[in-house]
């Protein structure tokens, strides 16, 4: 692995990164439904601190790759649940498979 330093614009520069974020989180389902009384998948969560699991997400990825350059793919029933953080980035996927 190569040391790549935070926002290094001349490593960064030709670098995109992509967050698959489409997924319903069955498996953790129960956890999350005590944790809140509701069905919410589990990336919009938070289970540290005040942001969600995507946020943390993009919070990391923003120390490698400009925001602009960050792509994230949701499933179209979860523009429901806040994923405008992810700003003109986001993608929605077309299907689940």
């Amino acid at each position: 692995m190569t040391n790549v330093k935070p926002n290094d614009t001349t490593s960064t520069a030709h670098r995109w990164g992509i967050i698959l974020s489409g997924g319903n989180g069955t498996r953790l389902r129960d956890l999350v439904y005590r944790r809140r009384a509701d069905y919410l998948p589990k990336q919009y969560l938070n289970f540290v601190g005040k942001r969600s699991m995507l946020e943390h997400t993009l919070h990391r990825a923003e120390k490698l790759i400009p925001a602009q350059k960050l792509l994230v793919v949701i499933a179209k029933e979860h523009l429901q649940y806040g994923a405008e953080r992810a700003g003109s980035g986001i993608r929605v996927h077309p299907l689940r498979r």
